[in-house]
């Protein structure tokens, strides 16, 4: 669920936002040495929450003007620039940043600069869903506060836990810490604690399903972050406000308000609330009979989430798209995402350490019962001696009867825990070789783009500077061919970075083909859904029967128009028809003649189907599954 956690900082301290940015750029063109490396810091944190690459740029070259000595203003870079990250979803380069800032601290013994840094930390953990390990940071961070003695900074402690009972799931004692937190923020008129106070408040009514109240803090807060400036957060209080809206019943308003979160969340480039907003949109385009909708922004969400390693994300992506495709009769892909998405909440949550609590909890209460019992022989009269025996020795034997049942469970458990295991780690062999796949196909397409496409440009222009001294007919053939190569390899290295391709993004690079090399006029007519999913070898075959036939009609067809037909013959198949004017063929006879032979082979390799049908005018059908 979505929500704003502080990242308190020494900075805070100098009050660095009452400087404006304006006066904090002319001092930096005026400044040298330690004065410039603060005010370079000074803006690398005033946009930090605004435009992140251009604090990070001012991070840099701070650190840059510093020797790797320990420092406080080199704690203070390091804790900017993991800043940068963290709002990013950069994590571990967030972390690395921070745990070299406190590494210098600890040894500086500047115990609240280590607060800061370790509250920043913390707030990573919460959104790695590392709850256990930001609930020990922040109390770190609390004790370092209270020997400070600043009750200001301890309530923003106290606001970043609410988060994480939040997160664990205890949805009332996130809800006091943050009603707790807002007055003290009001009656001190800190706007910026009362709009973080008020989206966390919205975020916590949508997990107890109190919309209403999660609609009026959030709209509370996305006004108040708009006032203050900023974007980021105020884009989380716009997604809760869609949130609320979609569960209302309000499905326009819902859609709009995600989108525009959405919107901003690409702005500032925040790709785990990305991923959040997608997969809340889903919902609604579900809701609202959208499934086709719901299915492409879910697959956004857990690219997204993937891409952020944001593991609640990703998991929360996978269970909808396998609710989403059993629905739909897809099972297959239904079983894949369901079982990732137990994986991911295995990782999640240490159901062990739930495990143990309970033995414990078992075990007080079987040695309570024990002791009573014990209490209650003593007090038994002598004659009912042999009646306690015989019910011990039955106790025994049902004790025995039960551990033999249970050693039968847990071996039969293990059995299927293995066959489990082994079918996984088949699947994940199975993905490690897709992937090695995909990473030669990644390094053979930098190769070809970086060694021989630098060669064919440089081969390119030096005839172009040839011909200006130079004229021979045979030059422009040389000229267009290189040229037409240098494009053909930028297709080939397109199609290799990637493992699949929408039918929009197809068309798209068959449309520039179109423009650069025909001189007959195209047409090119889709019959179904731009977003339907295509494999790039897919895509390569039909741009190159596509290629193939458009050069017969060229050569041979004296056509005077050309029509390509892109739809799906079933739900798993994909048509393209090739069609002309021109004064056609007998397949029969020229069947080789016309490049129809290398069109068949690339149409059987994928175990398609190829039809021709000519005299007058030729039409060329492919057929190949997605």
């Amino acid at each position: 669920m979505s929500r704003v956690a502080f990242i308190i900082f020494y900075f805070v301290c100098l009050g660095v936002f009452a400087q404006d940015v304006d006066s904090l750029r002319q001092a930096l063109r005026l400044s040298a040495g330690e004065s410039k490396i603060k005010t370079l810091n000074a803006l690398c944190y005033a946009y930090a929450y605004v435009q992140a690459d251009t604090a990070r740029a001012y991070g840099m070259q701070a650190l840059t003007l510093q020797p790797d000595t320990d420092s406080e203003l080199l704690a203070e870079t390091l804790h900017y620039l993991a800043i940068t990250y963290q709002v990013q979803s950069h994590y571990p380069e967030a972390l690395g940043y921070d745990e070299r800032s406190l590494q210098i601290r600890t040894r500086l013994k500047d115990s609240l600069g280590m607060a800061n840094t370790i509250n920043n930390m913390a707030v990573i953990y919460d959104e790695q869903g590392r709850y256990n390990d930001a609930v020990q940071a922040y109390l770190r961070a609390y004790e370092l506060y209270k020997r400070h003695g600043n009750e200001t900074k301890l309530a923003l402690v106290n606001v970043n836990l609410g988060v994480v009972f939040k997160g664990m799931g205890e949805y009332q004692n996130s809800i006091n810490n943050y009603r707790e937190a807002l007055k003290k923020f009001v009656v001190l008129k800190r706007d910026y604690e009362t709009a973080v106070c008020q989206v966390n408040l919205g975020s916590a009514f949508i997990s107890l399903q109190n919309y209403d109240s999660a609609l009026f803090y959030s709209l509370q807060a996305e006004k108040l972050f708009h006032q203050l400036g900023y974007v980021r957060f105020e884009a989380v209080a716009t997604g809760n406000a869609g949130i609320a809206h979609g569960k209302l019943g309000h499905t326009i308003e819902a859609i709009a308000f995600l989108q525009r979160a959405i919107k901003n969340h690409i702005a500032n480039n925040n790709r785990k609330e990305l991923a959040y907003c997608y997969l809340k949109l889903a919902e609604v385009y579900t809701n609202n009979s959208q499934p086709d909708a719901a299915i492409h922004a879910a697959r956004i969400a857990l690219q997204t989430s993937q891409a952020a390693h944001a593991l609640q994300q990703e998991a929360d992506a996978n269970l909808f798209l396998s609710d989403l495709y059993h629905k739909t009769g897809n099972f297959q892909a239904a079983f894949t995402h369901q079982s990732n998405h137990l994986r991911l909440r295995d990782s999640l949550f240490q159901t062990e350490k739930v495990k143990q609590v309970r033995e414990l909890q078992i075990q007080y209460e079987t040695e309570k019962k024990e002791r009573e019992l014990a209490e209650s022989k003593v007090s038994l009269a002598q004659g009912e001696l042999e009646i306690r025996k015989r019910n011990n020795q039955l106790v025994m034997i049902l004790a025995v009867a039960v551990v033999l049942l249970l050693a039968g469970f847990v071996l039969y458990r293990n059995a299927t825990v293995r066959q489990q295991q082994l079918v996984l780690k088949a699947q994940l062999a199975e993905v490690r070789t897709q992937n090695a796949l995909q990473e030669e196909r990644l390094r053979i397409s930098q190769e070809l783009h970086d060694n021989i496409g630098s060669q064919l440009t440089f081969v390119n222009a030096s005839i172009g500077a040839l011909q200006r001294d130079v004229t021979h007919p045979r030059l422009s053939d040389i000229k267009k061919l290189t040229t037409d190569t240098i494009r053909e390899l930028r297709k080939t290295v397109w199609l290799m970075n990637r493992q699949s391709v929408t039918l929009e993004e197809f068309v798209i690079k068959l449309r520039d083909y179109i423009l650069t090399g025909t001189q007959i006029p195209i047409t090119i007519d889709v019959t179904t859904t731009l977003n339907q999913i295509i494999t790039a070898q897919v895509a390569n075959h039909l741009f190159r029967i596509v290629q193939e036939a458009v050069n017969n009609t060229h050569k041979h067809a004296e056509a005077t128009c050309i029509t390509i037909q892109i739809g799906m013959a079933s739900a798993e198949k994909v048509l393209l028809t090739i069609a002309d004017n021109g004064r056609g063929f007998n397949p029969n006879s020229s069947y080789t003649g016309f490049g129809l032979t290398g069109m068949q082979k690339r149409v059987n390799g994928l175990g398609g189907e190829l039809s021709v049908r000519s005299q007058p005018g030729t039409t060329i059908s492919a057929t190949l599954p997605l």
